[in-house]
């Protein structure tokens, strides 16, 4: 992934200053690179903005790397939360009950393999089926995302498959790092 490097067991985010020589590298806080690239993913919209932002203002190479430094930082803190939270409804949301009768959490890497993603790809196929329908209001539900920013979506169809498609994904990769922590 584009602008992200690995130092010391440690993911790293690191761009250069629009207009200058110097880059700018904060810390993702993280050895795992399927977290670093979330993360990533959850704050390159918002650098994005403040790079064209800083190109905008004319602003010295000092300004723009204090401004960078304070607001990126905070961006990976709201990220770290952010995933904290999302993943804890994530498995709630999916917790599921075996045939012995047994509850298991919706991040367990059985529960994952045998149900989940077999159900959320069944979804992602069948976009228009009442099954994704009702699993896309349930990410909705408990995700950020607001019923305003959906409207600036012109193919809701698309937004739906996308929706589902990184609920797949964080799925795979809730799997992989749970196997790996036990």
């Amino acid at each position: 992934m584009k602008h992200l490097y690995l130092e010391n067991g440690t993911y790293f985010f690191k761009r250069k200053i629009p207009l200058t020589k110097k880059n700018f590298s904060t810390s993702l806080k993280t050895g795992n690179l399927e977290t670093a690239q979330y993360i990533l993913a959850t704050i390159i919209p918002k650098i994005n903005l403040i790079f064209d932002f800083c190109k905008a203002q004319n602003m010295t190479e000092e300004e723009q790397f204090d401004l960078m430094t304070k607001i990126i930082r905070s961006y990976v803190k709201e990220a770290w939360i952010e995933n904290g939270k999302l993943e804890k409804l994530r498995h709630k949301a999916f917790t599921t009950i075996t045939k012995k009768g047994k509850k298991r959490d919706g991040g367990h890497p059985k529960a994952i393999e045998k149900k989940l993603l077999p159900f959320v790809q069944d979804c992602i196929y069948d976009i228009e089926g009442d099954e994704a329908n009702k699993l896309v209001e349930e990410i909705l539900q408990r995700s950020n995302i607001s019923k305003e920013d959906i409207e600036k979506f012109d193919d809701y169809y698309t937004f739906k498959t996308e929706l589902l498609k990184a609920e797949y994904e964080l799925l795979y990769c809730d799997k992989g790092r749970n196997e790996e922590t036990l």
